[in-house]
């Protein structure tokens, strides 16, 4: 299975323009293709919510659900330890055993549990718990290593995954091109592009790396969840609250892999709907197409207690029939694959400007002590400085917190730095066209001092990227910043913003260093 994976990696541009014809494709068939979307019955539906339904090994249907409880006067209230696992057999037949909670060991009487995933290749199970005693309802991602024939004990992803303060929940899994796994999951840390946002990060030797945002087109200042990413055909399906929908969260989906991904277009009409449609997972395929699957909505006939707003219940899809492609399809050996590949560059091009890009500060940096709202110090000098106080954060921390700090120089650090640098070669030819550039900053302080010297320091740091562009190259951009062409936004925000930590947390901590930081918030191109 690597090997074959593996041969992602020296894709033709050719055979990249075959695949994404073929995604075409695919979309036109699922916009098109006549389906059927059962609502199941009692036992697997209850007034509660069921979700996130997904076959794992060809025989066991697993979901979550919120089972409601008999309370007093015969009316139902709800256990709030409940929402956990269940799992029922699949027999050769296809017949389904009734549903009994998970026997894997997986649900925890301290916590929601629910949103699973499965890495077809190990039998890892990634899952999502969330402490039923924490009122933010903060979600976590847990992963359950395959054994032998049973599973280890769950235990909380490490690394930046589960970032304190904010969620992280929805995993799916997939591959990237030399073969590692990746795991797409849901968050609303900061970073992203408002609301919920997909991210990922690569699984090495079982430990994840740095975490990504997706960016654009996937992500949107709206809402995208439930990610299911399909591994034969390279495409990922989510769900979303973003205009032009049918109404609630639509199904969409997005050929590609990693953070390079085209355009995403709504999966048909018979699975989307007015209400919520969530959790759309395929469960079997005859050769490479997708045939079968479940989704979780809470569309009219779904089982409720007052209304359909509160709770979703499991949906099975299955094919009935593909239409004949039509008369204007061209075939693949007449595609323009020199236009398709330019195409797919220009949304690659839209999809760097389009993400969020943070840079990191040390305490008070640049210029401590100052009330200065401006500085001559580019931001090179600013990282340099950062990168070699290494050793001076990882003495401060206490045993538990070193991978933490670890990660953050060896990784998120660096990682920022480059991807910030790619993000000015691109906008260097842009101007270098006779563009103009629009970029939108805003700068965060951790919560240490007064809110307006804080105010000035958020100022500062934005000035220090303004003197980075200035100097990046040789002064290449200098003109152009001299002449106004391109024009930095300052949106200083202090201490407030999306702050990570509160005002206890040390220097030293890791959710300091999160906290002080500037981001490149949007950039807009003008002819």
């Amino acid at each position: 299975m690597k090997n074959r994976i593996g041969k992602w990696n020296n894709l033709s541009a050719r055979t990249f323009s075959v695949l994404f014809f073929i995604f075409q494709l695919s979309v036109f068939e699922f916009a098109n293709a006549q389906f059927s979307v059962t609502h199941l019955d009692k036992p697997y539906n209850t007034p509660g919510s069921e979700t996130g339904a997904i076959v794992v090994g060809d025989t066991v249907l697993v979901y979550a659900s919120t089972q409601q409880m008999a309370g007093q006067n015969r009316m139902f209230s709800f256990n709030p330890r409940v929402m956990q696992l269940y799992q029922a057999r699949i027999a050769k037949n296809g017949r389904v055993s009734k549903p009994r909670l998970n026997r894997w060991k997986l649900n925890n009487d301290r916590y929601h549990t629910g949103n699973i995933a499965v890495d077809p290749r190990t039998g890892d199970l990634y899952f999502t718990r969330c402490d039923i005693r924490d009122t933010s309802l903060a979600s976590h991602i847990y992963v359950a290593r395959r054994v032998k024939r049973s599973w280890q004990k769950p235990e909380a992803l490490d690394g930046d995954v589960n970032l304190k303060g904010f969620t992280s929940t929805h995993p799916a899994v997939g591959y990237t091109d030399d073969g590692s796994t990746i795991l797409y999951f849901v968050s609303n840390r900061p970073g992203g592009m408002g609301g919920m946002d997909i991210w990922y990060t690569v699984i090495s030797d079982g430990k994840p790396g740095i975490c990504t945002n997706l960016g654009a087109p996937v992500n949107t200042a709206s809402d995208e969840v439930t990610p299911f990413y399909d591994i034969r055909n390279r495409t990922l399906y989510f769900s979303s609250d973003r205009e032009g929908g049918m109404g609630g969260h639509d199904i969409y989906c997005s050929f590609g892999s990693r953070n390079s991904w085209q355009p995403p277009a709504p999966i048909c009409h018979c699975m989307n709907s007015r209400y919520n449609d969530i959790y759309f997972t395929i469960t079997r395929y005859e050769g490479q197409l997708p045939v079968e699957g479940y989704l979780s909505s809470n569309r009219e006939d779904s089982f409720f207690i007052t209304d359909s707003t509160c709770c979703n219940d499991l949906y099975q899809w299955r094919l009935d029939s593909i239409p004949e492609p039509p008369d204007t399809m061209p075939e693949p050996d007449t595609v323009d694959y020199a236009k398709l590949r330019a195409d797919s560059l220009r949304r690659e091009h839209e999809r760097i400007l389009m993400a969020v890009y943070p840079l990191y500060f040390h305490n008070d940096e640049p210029n401590p002590r100052s009330r200065d709202t401006v500085t001559l110090t580019p931001y090179s000098d600013c990282y340099a400085s950062y990168m070699s106080l290494h050793k001076v954060y990882a003495d401060a921390q206490p045993d538990s917190l070193q991978g933490d700090i670890d990660r953050f120089f060896d990784a998120t650090l660096p990682e920022a730095y480059r991807r910030f640098d790619t993000l000015l070669g691109l906008l260097a030819d842009t101007l270098d066209a006779g563009a103009r550039v629009i970029v939108t900053v805003a700068g965060f302080a951790s919560p240490k001092h007064t809110s307006d010297y804080n105010l000035n320091l958020s100022s500062r740091r934005i000035s220090s990227l303004v003197e980075h562009i200035r100097h990046w190259h040789d002064g290449r951009m200098a003109s152009h910043i001299d002449e106004g062409h391109i024009v930095v936004v300052r949106r200083p925000n202090g201490s407030g913003g999306q702050i990570v930590g509160d005002a206890d947390d040390p220097v030293f901590s890791p959710a300091a260093i999160h906290a002080r930081r500037i981001e490149i918030q949007s950039v807009k191109i003008e002819p």
